[in-house]
C-alpha cells in the first residue's frame, strides 16, 4: 500500500519504489494503527513528503537547468520541461549533492512534524438487539444481541 501511494504521488511505476523494513531506531512519533487507519495514517505520511519531493526536484531542476519551478513536471519517473528529460538521480547529481541522505543535501523530503494528522483512535462497530416489551408493566426482555467490531 505504501509503495502504491508513493508511486501514484510521484507518477512513476510502482516497480521503481522500494519500501524498506520498519526501523524503530527512527523514533517515529506514531502510536500505531487500528482498524483502517493504516491506509490513512501511513498513506498520508508517504504522500505529503512525496509532494514535497516533487517541489524539491522542480527547484533543483531550475537551479541546474534553468526555467522556473512551475515549468518543471515530475511524471513517469522523470523530471521534465518541454523536451528536457532527466532522471531523479541526474537532477540530484546536477545540484552537486553526492549523498541525498546527508545533512544539507540539496534535494531532500522528510515527514512533517505531525505527518500522521489528528486522527483519534477508533474502530468501527455495530450492535443490534431484539427485545420484547410488556406494555402493561414496562418490563423489557432481551431476546438476542448481535455485535460486530472491526478491531483492525
Amino acid at each position: 500500500m505504501i509503495g502504491v501511494v508513493a508511486a501514484r504521488t510521484l507518477e512513476m511505476p510502482q516497480s521503481h519504489i522500494v519500501v524498506g523494513a520498519p526501523d524503530t531506531a527512527n523514533e517515529l512519533a506514531f502510536p500505531g494503527t487500528s482498524s483502517q487507519r493504516t491506509t490513512v495514517q501511513m498513506g498520508t505520511a508517504v504522500h505529503n513528503p512525496c509532494l514535497q519531493l516533487k517541489r524539491e526536484l522542480a527547484s533543483a531542476a531550475t537551479r541546474a537547468h534553468g526555467g522556473a519551478p512551475e515549468e518543471w513536471r515530475v511524471t513517469e519517473g522523470l523530471v521534465t520541461r518541454g523536451e528536457q528529460r532527466y532522471t531523479f538521480g541526474e537532477i540530484v547529481q546536477a545540484t552537486g549533492a553526492t549523498d541525498v541522505r546527508r545533512e544539507g543535501a540539496n534535494v531532500r523530503a522528510e515527514p512533517c512534524e505531525n505527518e500522521y494528522g489528528a486522527h483519534d483512535h477508533w474502530s468501527p462497530a455495530v450492535a443490534a438487539v431484539e427485545i420484547e416489551v410488556d406494555r402493561e408493566t414496562g418490563e423489557i426482555r432481551l431476546i438476542q444481541v448481535g455485535i460486530a467490531v472491526d478491531a483492525g
